[in-house]
C-alpha cells in the first residue's frame, strides 16, 4: 500500500501523526517529501515498510542537514528497498549504511564532498540503481563514476546511465594496472646500494618505464574506444 497521508502538508514532525493519525505499522510506502521535516523518526513499527521518499525537507527555512533516527532505521532495515533522501543538505551518510536491503539509492542534490563517504553504502550487496547528481564531487562525473564502479560490485545504474559490463570490466583492469605499477615504482625507489645511497638507474628501471608508458598508452586506447562504444 502506498501512503501520501492527508496530513502530510508543511509537515514538521511524524510522531504525534504516526501515532494518533493512523497505524503505519502495515504501510509499504511511504512519502513525505517537501515538507518541513528536520528527523525522520517514529518509524519503529513500520516493519513492512519497501519505500521511504523523503526529499526536499525544509525545516525553518534553513539549510540544517535533515537527521535519521538510528531506532527508526534498525527498524525499516530488514525491509526497505528504495530511499530518496535528495535535496536534504546531508554531508554525512554513514549512518545509512545499515539499510542493507536497498535495492535503490536517490542522495542526489546534497552536500556530500567525496564519494569515499559513501563507501559503507555502497557496500550493500544489493543496491542496484544510484543517484548522486548534484553533489559536490559530481561535477567530475567520470571520476566518480569510476569510483562509485569500484566501491560496489552490483551498482547497475548511475544517475539514470547504465554501467555496461565493459565498462566496469575496463575500471577494474586500469585500476589493478594503477596498483601494480605503483607497487613496482615503490619497489624501485626503495632499493638502495650496499653503503645506502640510491641505486643509480640500470636496465630493470628503463624496462619499468617502458612497461608503464605501454600500459598507458593501451589503457588509453581502450578507454577511447570505451567512449565511442
Amino acid at each position: 500500500m502506498t501512503f501520501y497521508p492527508p496530513w502530510a502538508t508543511n509537515l514538521s514532525g511524524i510522531e504525534q501523526q504516526s501515532q494518533n493519525k493512523c497505524g503505519l505499522s502495515q504501510i509499504r510506502k511511504l512519502h513525505l517529501g517537501h515538507n518541513r521535516l528536520s528527523r525522520i523518526d517514529s518509524l519503529e513499527n513500520c516493519t513492512q515498510l519497501e519505500e521511504l521518499s523523503v526529499p526536499h525537507q525544509h525545516p525553518g527555512g534553513d539549510e540544517r542537514p535533515l537527521q535519521f533516527c538510528p531506532d527508526s532505521l534498525a527498524a525499516i532495515a530488514p525491509s526497505l528497498n528504495v530511499l530518496n533522501a535528495a535535496g536534504n543538505h546531508l554531508q554525512e551518510v554513514e549512518q545509512l549504511s545499515i539499510l542493507r536491503s536497498l535495492t535503490s539509492l536517490d542522495l542526489s542534490e546534497n552536500k556530500i564532498a567525496q564519494v569515499g563517504h559513501l563507501r559503507a553504502v555502497l557496500a550493500g550487496d544489493g543496491l542496484r540503481r544510484l543517484n548522486l547528481s548534484g553533489n559536490p564531487f559530481a561535477s567530475a562525473e567520470r571520476r566518480y563514476r569510476t569510483a562509485v564502479v569500484l566501491c560496489s560490485n552490483t551498482v547497475e545504474e548511475i544517475d539514470g546511465k547504465e554501467i555496461l559490463p565493459q565498462e566496469r570490466d575496463f575500471v577494474r583492469r586500469l585500476d589493478a594496472q594503477k596498483r601494480k605499477l605503483s607497487a613496482q615504482r615503490k619497489r624501485h625507489l626503495n632499493r638502495v646500494t650496499s653503503d645506502g645511497r640510491p641505486r643509480p638507474p640500470n636496465m630493470s628501471d628503463k624496462a619499468y618505464a617502458l612497461n608503464a608508458i605501454y600500459s598507458w598508452l593501451l589503457f588509453r586506447s581502450e578507454k577511447e574506444s570505451l567512449c565511442r562504444d
